[in-house]
């Protein structure tokens, strides 16, 4: 999914995918979070809003299911050692 850079105090990029109704959002301090359920005028009023951080917190968090995103980088470490911790296992059984 594409984000695209916004102005805000604790959001640095917004994405939004319509077939999944799913949004995600990039923090400042650091993740990405992917937003389920999240209706396209629920997107289009967050980017539209004067205060999209204020609005984020106001309308989609905590009113949406949400999981962090994992790196394509880590997500490929994450397989690999379960692959490994697997093989010791194994060859302790």
């Amino acid at each position: 999914m594409e984000r695209k850079q916004i102005e805000s105090s604790n959001i640095i990029s917004i994405g939004y995918d319509e077939n999944k109704n799913e949004m995600e959002v990039e923090f400042k301090e650091g993740g990405i979070y992917i937003y389920n359920g999240v209706s396209k005028e629920s997107h289009e009023n967050l980017i539209n809003s004067p205060s999209i951080g204020s609005h984020f917190y106001k309308h989609i968090k905590g009113k949406h299911n949400f999981s962090k995103k994992i790196s394509g980088f880590l997500q490929r470490r994450h397989i690999e050692f379960q692959g490994i911790l697997k093989a010791v296992l194994k060859d302790k059984g």
